[in-house]
């Protein structure tokens, strides 16, 4: 398919009319086919650097050039730090050790 010439496309849209299969489209994109799966439907909302190399992967397969700015319908989720707000175990253990005189 042919994608036209507008200023602003959907996800939904890009996706639902790749012309290759989901396969093809995931091994380019980096992702999985679950990850497209709930790109498609909707179902989670993905990190925003996974949502990166999708938008880069639909530039090559289009041939145009599709970013944040032009893609709407795009949803995705902070990452957050595995340990943020959690203090350090090892400064609190030199912290607490008494200084020998």
């Amino acid at each position: 398919m042919v994608l036209p010439d507008k200023d602003t496309y959907t996800l939904e849209e890009l996706l639902s009319n790749l012309p290759m299969k989901d396969k093809e489209f995931c091994t380019k994109a980096g992702i999985s086919k679950v990850t497209l799966y709930y790109l498609k439907h909707g179902t989670r909302n993905p990190y925003r650097s996974t949502v990166n190399q999708v938008l880069n992967a639909l530039s090559e397969v289009y041939k145009r050039p599709l970013s944040w700015s032009n893609v709407t319908g795009i949803a995705y989720e902070e990452r957050t730090a595995w340990n943020k707000g959690k203090p350090r175990k090892k400064a609190e253990q030199q912290e607490e050790k008494p200084e020998h005189e």
